[in-house]
């Protein structure tokens, strides 16, 4: 098993970064002990290629590359200095206090990004673009972070579209665009999913090697997903 980062984990580390999520760190534990158990070699700190993976001359390539949070290049400003991602916030890469800040997106780790801002004395708005909070979220997850949101004064601003970012605020639309407003903010923090990182199975496939990408690496999802595919490739091996 080859890991870019110095720790194993992936994704599920920026997950039990969240408020009150810490116990998912129990899962990596597992599974590494796991690994360790039945022999596997773990190296970290290891940027894979496909020229390092053809030299080990693999029979299959489970790719579990992740994905990266998501910048729409349509939105003007999507690249300012103020214009930041959950992960970064959540993991601490970040540190934003007292400040004003747009979060943009209402999923699940929008909502835990919000969480962690509150609580450091931020005034948060978020903007979403569905109807609904979170609406492909567990309702009982949902629930139980607004909880914590809502003693805060949060607003959300549904069925709304962020236009554009500068360094004063943010352009927002709504009623099918009919409906402009411009919210003063000193942060933009983006929770709008991620992209795929796989560029390594199609590099692979080229070089005739057994190559499938799962979990974010094969498209956006939870947990629940990336495990599913990933015990699928495995059994298809």
């Amino acid at each position: 098993m080859l890991e870019k980062e110095k720790n194993e984990g992936g994704q599920v580390n920026i997950a039990a970064a969240g408020p009150h999520k810490a116990k998912l760190h129990w899962a990596i534990e597992d599974l590494t002990n796991e690994c360790k158990l039945q022999g596997i070699k773990i190296k970290t700190g290891v940027e894979a290629n496909a020229d390092m993976i053809a030299e080990l001359k693999p029979d299959a390539v489970i790719i579990a590359t992740g994905g990266t949070p998501i910048r729409p290049k349509s939105i003007k400003g999507i690249d300012s200095k103020n214009v930041v991602t959950a992960p970064e916030v959540l993991l601490g890469k970040v540190d934003i206090k007292n400040s004003r800040v747009a979060v943009i997106g209402s999923g699940l780790t929008g909502l835990e990004t919000t969480e962690k801002l509150n609580e450091n004395g931020n005034t948060v708005t978020v903007v979403e673009m569905a109807k609904e909070i979170a609406g492909n979220a567990w309702f009982q997850f949902v629930d139980d972070s607004m909880s914590r949101i809502k003693p805060y004064g949060t607003v959300f601003l549904l069925d709304t579209k962020l236009e554009e970012i500068d360094e004063s605020g943010i352009t927002v639309t709504s009623d099918k665009g009919r409906k402009t407003q411009i919210i003063p903010v000193d942060f933009v923090v983006l929770a709008m999913g991620v992209r795929p990182v796989n560029g390594l199975e199609k590099e692979l496939k080229a070089k005739g090697i057994n190559a499938v990408a799962v979990g974010d690496a094969s498209h956006g999802g939870t947990i629940g997903n990336a495990t599913q595919s990933a015990f699928k490739a495995a059994m298809e091996i």
